[in-house]
């Protein structure tokens, strides 16, 4: 492999990868489980691993500290490269490539031109922050990024689609089996001639990818979003501010039925609440009632910390477990740190393969914010595509 040190700089960004050596594929794995097997790969010319990385989760640098990004990318399928690729198909896919480029840059907005062996692609990384409260990947996708697309001019009959991607994509500087060359950085005005001989011949390329990263939009495009964003955003603080109180205050009235608790309870919850937060009676509340649904979700999530899981560790990491030992232990992360590894132990990891989550552990309790709690059990489902029931016999111990 040509790119080997290129591949592994680039790929160390990604929590999640998808691994391939033309007849194994390697899941949901971390850096640390194939970086050997990727650095021997270098030393050999008959070893190839084709490597995929997951745009959900991306960790770059922000002055020295480690920061949470996601990604989306452009798919360009080249014209009839079932039949072989050719110069011409290439031309044209690399034009509505290019044209897209051009597009995001009036908008402010930097992306990452690359061949990927067989067409182009355009990847896009953004900082969390963008996001907000208010905002997710999906309707950014569909809202902001589809409609940047939508105003690019370009013959449709010239590429086969232009398909948009948030799951995962081949990695910059991957080799590609099925035409025996590499996924390689490219520039809008440079031939695809080029293109095609550095992803056959090693050629150095000067890539920062911390650089890559959008960490702001300023674009009247987002300004409506940006703004509903913010007011969330604040929203999000009080409930943090007020939840620990109104919590207490459920505890303390000990309700019949904390989902349908009656006038007279709630009476009682907001003479508790008030005196300690500068809060309506409508929305002490609203709180009370997230709370307790929160609450239900909790429940599974003792059980999957208690149980332990067989499957989709890392992923529990980073959307449960993680933010539930920091609500347990207040942020102590010294004890969470340590309860993860516990965790790991209940879930059949082996105490030899505990290293290959010990980064992301670090990664995940070092950048936690105080308050922050699991994903809601709804979302969680949704992520591992299963329903409640499925969820718990197939992944609880």
């Amino acid at each position: 492999m040509i790119y080997t040190q290129e591949l592994l700089e680039y790929i160390k960004h990604f929590p999640l990868l998808q691994l391939w050596d033309g007849e194994k594929v390697y899941d949901n794995v971390s850096y640390n489980d194939i970086a050997y097997l990727i650095e021997d790969a270098g030393n050999n010319d008959k070893v190839f691993y084709e490597v995929q990385t997951k745009l959900s989760a991306i960790n770059y640098l922000q002055n020295d500290e480690v920061k949470d990004a996601f990604g989306i990318a452009i798919d360009i399928d080249t014209k009839d490269r079932d039949k072989g690729i050719t110069v011409e198909n290439l031309t044209n896919s690399k034009k509505v490539a290019s044209a897209i480029v051009k597009k995001f840059m009036e908008y402010g907005i930097k992306s990452l031109l690359k061949f990927s062996g067989g067409g182009y692609h355009i990847i896009l990384i953004f900082d969390e922050g963008i996001l907000g409260d208010y905002l997710d990947v999906k309707n950014f996708q569909e809202d902001i990024i589809n409609k940047i697309i939508s105003e690019v001019s370009y013959d449709r009959d010239s590429v086969k689609d232009v398909e948009i991607k948030h799951d995962q994509i081949r990695s910059l500087f991957s080799y590609n089996r099925k035409y025996d060359n590499y996924s390689v950085p490219a520039e809008i005005n440079q031939p695809v001639e080029i293109d095609l001989e550095r992803s056959k011949t090693y050629s150095k390329f000067n890539f920062d990818f911390n650089k890559a990263v959008n960490v702001a939009i300023e674009s009247s495009l987002f300004a409506d979003k940006i703004v509903k964003a913010e007011i969330k955003k604040q929203k999000t603080s009080k409930f943090r501010q007020v939840a620990d109180v109104i919590d207490k205050a459920i505890d303390a009235i000990k309700p019949t039925d904390k989902e349908n608790m009656t006038d007279d309870e709630l009476k009682k919850l907001i003479d508790l609440v008030r005196p300690h937060v500068d809060a309506t009676p409508t929305y002490i509340i609203n709180v009370a009632k997230a709370i307790v649904k929160y609450k239900k979700s909790i429940s599974v999530y003792d059980e999957v910390f208690n149980k332990g899981v067989k499957d989709g560790r890392k992923r529990l990491l980073i959307y449960v477990i993680v933010p539930y030992l920091n609500i347990k232990y207040n942020g102590d992360k010294e004890k969470m740190e340590a309860e993860a590894y516990e965790w790991l132990r209940r879930s059949n990891v082996s105490e030899g393969d505990l290293y290959k989550y010990r980064n992301e552990i670090k990664s995940l309790i070092s950048n936690i914010a105080p308050g922050v709690r699991p994903t809601s059990l709804q979302s969680l489902l949704a992520r591992f595509n299963v329903d409640k029931e499925t969820f718990i016999k197939e992944y609880i111990m």
